[in-house]
Parts: structure tokens; sequence; C-alpha cells
């Protein structure tokens, strides 16, 4: 057990490592060296040292309620408690998770499920509402466990649904605890392949981790269901395995249980005398360590076992004990929910009066953090102020500057714009100039156009003319002209030359009408 105290404590620095190890020391010298019962007011004593914060001594109770919760239920019960009031006055809202769902464990472990239960509510509602992922799941789980110890395996199996949404895919330890007890919902249910598959999934991850714990509790339920299916010499193996573990863990909370179902197993095998020894055992330190409802199932198992046996006086014997045992568990729950209720007042009033006193505390800080807000503020507007002249000042100069760089900019498009205006002008007159060229240019070429034309119908004329009119003539003389050449001596010159006057005049006649022609041609184009 100091060692499981030592893995708790190694996550933060030295110094707080020294401290509380001593504190656990002390505890615990307590506890197994002299074999001591410490009162809650002798752990307070431990835990109020002045060296240790609120917060370190809240942490302190509600790990060692978790521990107690494995060994020591009725102390558990009280430890717990003080760690709920330490809690809220360190306002860590996760230990005061942790502590309300330890006592509902205590609760639970005892079996007061209705005070259990709602305590494991309570964590789950304050879990969620700020966000603690391991207060949820851990609160979901035992939820579920409560619901099956009162038989209501439906709700039980709802409830885990319900879990199985919160659970990270990494988180082995939470998802090997949702195998469990949904191994545990399915065996209740008479669903013994599901029952199997999901215990196998838990023994898997708990294997994997090292974790024996939580081993032991799979070897007990895996026990049991091979007990509901007839098969005693599994059913005895896991309980044997689970049983060793637990011894070997010292984890005491388990033992009483797993002997009571070992003397199950060897009741239903036939097996009466060995079945009453361990039955008895069982019985023996549920008592010694007041696990109430381990008692009780033992003595209903006893009452059994004689009655087989045809033991009458002891059978007797053994249903009146589990007969008080019940009414002992329902009576002690109307008492515990009374104590609970003026418990629960008792803290309501030390709640008010701490509230009364924080919240003077609080007013007597703000009044000074309103003067010390009101210096600050004061001298932050100085500050501003003299920040905000200088920019002003820096802003003016720079304005300047950029009005005289303006004035210089604009004086350089005005006389950029006088030069574009002068440039345009000349522009404009260029164009004008062009177009009127353009006109006379269109009227001139209009004109030659029409010249040629002219010239074109004169030259059809004179083509015409040169084919027609000079080409017969001229034929004419040079036949005639070829006739004179002839060497043939009879020539009559006297017909030939009259007729080469004729044609030549009538050439000559042509000629002038063509000169004529061209002559018009010319005083055309003059005109």
């Amino acid at each position: 057990m100091l060692y499981c105290l030592f893995l708790t404590i190694i996550g933060h620095n030295l110094y707080t490592k020294m401290k509380r190890t001593l504190i656990f020391l002390g505890i615990f010298l307590c506890l197994e060296i002299l074999d001591a019962n410490p009162k809650l007011d002798s752990i307070s004593n431990i835990l109020e040292n002045k060296t240790l914060s609120i917060e370190e001594r809240a942490e302190i109770l509600v790990l060692y309620g978790e521990l107690l919760n494995d060994t020591d239920p009725s102390l558990a019960l009280d430890i717990n408690k003080k760690a709920i009031d330490i809690s809220r006055k360190s306002g860590n809202d996760i230990f005061l998770t942790n502590s309300l769902r330890g006592l509902g464990i205590s609760y639970i472990n005892i079996g007061l499920y209705e005070q259990g239960i709602d305590q494991t509510i309570n964590s789950l509602n304050l879990a969620q509402k700020i966000d603690y992922y391991d207060g949820i799941i851990k609160a979901y789980n035992n939820i579920g466990v409560v619901y099956m110890y009162l038989n209501q395996y439906d709700d039980a199996e709802k409830n885990y649904k319900n879990l199985k949404r919160f659970l990270k895919e990494g988180d082995v330890d939470n998802w090997r605890n949702y195998y469990m007890n949904l191994g545990v919902v399915y065996w209740k249910k008479e669903n013994f392949k599901k029952a199997l598959e999901a215990y196998n999934e838990a023994l898997e991850i708990s294997l994997d981790k090292g974790d024996m714990r939580e081993c032991a509790i799979i070897y007990h339920n895996l026990g049991t269901l091979y007990l509901d299916k007839n098969e005693f010499k599994k059913s005895l193996d896991y309980y044997d395995r689970a049983l060793a573990l637990n011894k070997k863990l010292k984890n005491e909370v388990q033992i009483p249980s797993i002997l009571i179902s070992i003397g199950k197993a060897h009741y239903n095998s036939g097996n009466f005398c060995v079945a009453e020894e361990y039955i008895l055992k069982g019985i023996e330190i549920a008592s010694e360590k007041k696990m109430l409802r381990v008692e009780e199932i033992g003595y209903k198992s006893l009452y059994k076992l004689y009655k087989e046996t045809e033991n009458s006086e002891k059978a007797l014997s053994a249903l009146e004990k589990h007969s008080i045992l019940k009414d002992s568990l329902i009576t002690r729950e109307n008492t515990f929910k009374i104590s609970q209720l003026k418990s629960n007042y008792a803290s309501i009033q030390r709640s008010h009066e701490n509230e009364v006193l924080k919240k003077e505390a609080e007013l007597q800080e703000s009044v000074i953090q309103n003067q010390a807000i009101i210096i600050i503020a004061t001298l932050s507007c100085l500050v501003i102020l003299i920040i905000a002249s200088i920019i002003l000042m820096r802003f003016n100069r720079l304005r300047k500057q950029a009005n005289l760089e303006l004035t210089k900019s604009n004086r350089q498009i005005l006389q950029q714009k006088e030069q574009l205006d002068e440039q345009s002008n000349k522009l404009i007159k260029a164009y004008q100039e062009i177009s009127l060229m353009n006109i006379n240019l269109e009227k001139e070429v209009l004109m030659r156009t029409e010249k040629v034309k002219s010239q074109n119908k004169t030259i059809l004329k004179y083509s015409f003319m040169n084919a027609h009119k000079i080409r017969g003539p001229l034929a004419r003389v040079i036949g005639l002209v070829n006739l004179m050449n002839d060497k043939n001596e009879n020539k009559d010159y006297d017909i030939i030359i009259p007729m080469l006057v004729k044609e030549v005049k009538d050439l000559e006649i042509v000629v002038k009408s063509i000169r004529n022609l061209l002559e018009k041609e010319e005083l055309k184009e003059v005109g």
C-alpha cells in the first residue's frame, strides 16, 4: 500500500513529494505498524499542517479516501466527507468531483446504494459542468455498478451505452472498466457469450498494462460466469487466481466476496464441508471490516448450505442473522439519510459563514484594487496625453511638409497642363490642315479621274480612226507604191499617180481630223 501511495505523488515537485510522503508515512505508521484505528480528528491534525496549502490537504484527503475504499469502507466514509468539505474550501472543482465520487463508492461498499448513487450523480453533474473527462467516465462506471447491485440491468446497460459516447480511443483504463462492467451486465442478463467476450477484452487490456488489481476483479467475475454455467472446475480456477492476486496486493475488500464465491462453487459441486469453511471465513472478514452487504450475502449462502445438508438448527441461525443484517441495512439507510441531512445542513451553514467572510475580504480587496486602478488609470491618461501631443506635433510637421510638396506638385501640374494645351492646339490645327488637304486631294482625284476617262474616250476614238480611217487609205497607198516599184514594164503611171495622190489626200484629211480631235482634248485640259 505504501508503494501505491508513492506512485500517486511522483508527479509533483521534489519539495511537495517529501512533504506528502512524510504525511502518508505518518498515517500508515498508525494504520499498519501500530495496528491502530486512527480517528478523523487525528488525521485532521496531521493534515492541518501549516506547511501544506489547502489544495494540497484536499488532494491528500481525496487520495487517502480512494485507498481506504479498498481497505476500510467505514473509515473511508468519514475521510471522503472530510475531503468534500476541504475541497469546497479550496475551490478546486476537480478535487470536489473526486471526493463526491469517493463518498458514493464508500456508501456502495457498505451497502447503502441509494446514498451511493445520489453522491455519484452529484459527482457526474459537477464533472460535466466543468468538462472533467476522467470524472465523467468514472461516475458513469460507478452508477452502472449501483444499478447492477440493485438488479436494474437494463438501466445499467443503458448507462454504459451512454458512457461509450464519452470514451476516448486511447483511454485503455476506462475502456477496460467499460468492458468489465458490460460483461457483468450481460452475465446478469444471461447472455454468457457476450459476457465472456467483454470480460476477455477487459482482461487483455489489464494484462497488457500489468494491472493485477483489475485482473483479480476480472478473474472473480469470470469465475462467477462459469459458476452459473455449472462449469465448477473453471469457476474454481478463476476464483483461486483472483484470491491469490488480492492476497498479494493486500486488497482486503475483495477477499471476503471471493471466499464466499469459492464456497458457493464448492456447494454447487457437492463439497459441502469445504463450502462451509470458505463461506464462514468470508463472513468473518466481512464482519471485521463492517461490510454488511457482503456479510448478509454470506449468511444467505450459509442458510442454503445448511438447509441442503438438513442442519435445521444452523440453517435457522444463519437465516436469522441474514434477516437481521438485511433489516439493519434498510434501517441504516434511513439513519444515514438523517445523518447526511444534518451533515449537509452543517456544511451549508459553514459554507454560508465562509461565503460572508469571503465576500467581506473580496470587498476590501476590491476597494484596494479600485484605488490602484484609479491611480493606474490617471497615470495611463497622462502618458496617453503626452504621447498624443507628441504624435499631433509630429503630424502637424508632416502635414506642413506634405502641403509644401503638394503646392510644388500643383505648380508642376499647371505647367504641364499649359504645355499639353499648347500641344493640343497644334494638333487641332494640324488636323484641320490635314482634313483640308484630304478634301482637296479628293477633288483632285475626282478631276484626274474624269480627265483619265476623257483621255480614254479620245484614245478609243483615235484607235478607231487609226484602225478604220487611216488603215484603209494607207493600205491603198502602199499597194499603189508597190505597183510603181514593180519591174514590169507595162506600168500605167497615168492611172496610178492620180490614184496615189487621191489616197494621200484622203490620208491627210484623216490625219487632220485626228489632230483636231487631239487639240480639242488639250483645250479641255487647259480650260
